[in-house]
Parts: C-alpha cells; structure tokens; sequence
C-alpha cells in the first residue's frame, strides 16, 4: 500500500510538472501567434509615408 502510494505521489509530481510545461508551451505559441498576427495588420495597413510622425505636428501650425 505504502509502496502505491509513493508511486502515485511521484506520478502526480510528474504529471504536475508536464502541466506546468505545457502551460509554459501554450502561452510562448499564443505570444508567437499574437505577434504574427500583429505584423500581419502591419503589413496590410496602408502606407503611411515614413517621414510623417506624430512629433512634426507643432502647436504653432494653427
């Protein structure tokens, strides 16, 4: 009994330590994924001449 016991307590530690690495696993691939789809808007946004920048517009153009 003692012996099933400590087989089970190791079987948990292991199966705990999987969850936890796939859990690590399954948020690296969803920050990859929401990455590409981010550069993929990038990509099809229109263009937008890269000279222009929110810091060229002055208080004194008015």
């Amino acid at each position: 009994m003692a012996n099933e016991r400590e087989h089970l307590l190791q079987e948990r530690q292991r199966l705990e330590a999987r969850q936890r690495f796939i859990d690590s696993r399954l948020q690296e691939l969803d920050r990859q994924i929401a990455q590409q789809e981010t550069a993929a808007r990038l990509a099809a946004a229109p263009d937008v001449p890269a000279e222009v920048s929110p810091f060229d517009i002055t208080f004194f153009d008015y």
